[in-house]
């Protein structure tokens, strides 16, 4: 622990570094939502034509994955963050040491 609040760099690290809130919500809001409208929508599907079956199978595998999309790149930024600090930022310290 160090005297800036009482965290150790690596908790500053994980404090600043917090996934984004509003796809999160976002996310679970769409589900929720879908949720709810499936119920009127299996109607409209099961008497549907082919085609809008497919569109609703796309929809259904597409959406969930373009509303977790920027979660995961936060989340691969913070990983990498966190590795160069871990990591790479000690063996430059190291090496500027030996110099």
């Amino acid at each position: 622990m160090d005297g800036a609040g009482g965290r150790s760099g690596r908790d500053r690290l994980v404090h600043q570094w917090r996934l984004p809130l509003g796809p999160l919500l976002l996310s679970v809001a769409v589900a929720v939502v879908l949720a709810v409208l499936w119920r009127r929508g299996s109607h409209t599907y099961r008497h549907g034509s082919q085609a809008r079956r497919v569109v609703f199978a796309a929809l259904a595998l597409i959406v969930p994955a373009l509303l977790v999309y920027p979660l995961l790149v936060a989340e691969s930024e913070l990983h990498t963050r966190r590795s160069i600090v871990e990591r790479y930022a000690v063996e430059a310290l190291a090496h500027r040491g030996r110099c």
